[in-house]
């Protein structure tokens, strides 16, 4: 018979970035429970954009939303653009 050698038992502690993988989890799935209602978005609503701002909606149709900013008219995808976060309502 072979001799029987000692198994390293596991730490029942999780190492530090099994701690930080689960944080990170837990936060992006609360930003999941927002979801998109469009329901709520109707011409001259107030929409917001990261980078142009603020901005008025002044139309939806096939597929495209019209949202007017302090620089000029800007178009995107409906309701993508809001499904993606490239737009929010204020």
């Amino acid at each position: 018979m072979f001799p029987l050698k000692k198994i390293s038992t596991i730490k029942e502690e999780p190492n530090e970035n099994l701690k930080k993988n689960t944080e990170m989890l837990e936060k992006s799935d609360s930003r999941l429970e927002t979801i998109f209602d469009g329901n709520a978005v109707a011409e001259q609503s107030t929409v917001y954009h990261n980078r142009f701002g603020s901005g008025t909606v002044r139309e939806i149709k096939d597929g495209k939303i019209y949202v007017e900013f302090g620089n000029g008219l800007r178009i995107f995808q409906y309701p993508d653009a809001f499904e993606k976060g490239y737009l929010r309502l204020n």
